[in-house]
């Protein structure tokens, strides 16, 4: 939303998403803000809009992320000593790099778990999927009609990056849900109705 409208981002709605960027670290870890932040860092590259990116609120946003995420971990770090390495070590990059964990499965496993968990109402995702192609060869790339691509890079970022590890948990899927059932509720465009 801060980045949908003018040339330069909307500075109160970014220092809301550096809010939501400290919030997401302290219930998920460096997953919370890590997939946000690829979703959009590719949804602005394909929306030509990566220029944004420096002309974002940086200053007074990294100050609010720091004051809301960082007393948690200093104070569990004080109280806890080691749960920083636990939290972050074991958790987050042990997970994702080693085969360490339980849970192995195929790389594919996500593409057929998002599919089954959105049944039935896939196929008004798959409506939608054949609309935004269509939409794809004929209109202009405007901001206000940018929306779908950010669902579709979203659900593709998270789905890629979990299948990454031979871990996979099915609740890992989860955050992928949201932008489908998204698309499944949007009524395809005008001009892109099947004819």
């Amino acid at each position: 939303m801060a980045s949908q409208d003018a040339d330069r981002p909307d500075a109160a709605l970014a220092r809301w998403g550096f809010v939501a960027c400290a919030l997401g670290l302290l219930s998920k870890g460096l997953i919370g803000v890590a997939l946000p932040g690829l979703v959009l860092l590719i949804w602005l590259g394909w929306t030509r809009q990566l220029k944004k990116v420096r002309r974002l609120p940086w200053v007074s946003g990294l100050l609010l992320f720091a004051l809301i995420a960082l007393p948690w971990f200093w104070y569990t770090e004080q109280k806890f000593p080691g749960m920083l390495d636990y939290m972050f070590g074991k958790h987050q990059v042990s997970r994702f790099s080693t085969t360490l964990f339980n849970n192995a499965q195929p790389w594919w496993f996500y593409g057929l778990c998002l599919p089954v968990l959105l049944f039935p109402w896939v196929f008004f995702v798959f409506n939608q999927a054949i609309a935004q192609a269509r939409r794809a060869q004929t209109a202009t790339d405007s901001i206000a009609n940018a929306w779908p691509a950010l669902c579709w890079i979203w659900v593709l970022a998270i789905t890629c990056f979990f299948s990454i590890p031979s871990s996979k948990i099915i609740g890992y899927a989860f955050p992928a849900m949201a932008p489908l059932a998204l698309l499944a509720a949007a009524p395809p465009s005008p001009g892109c109705a099947p004819h």
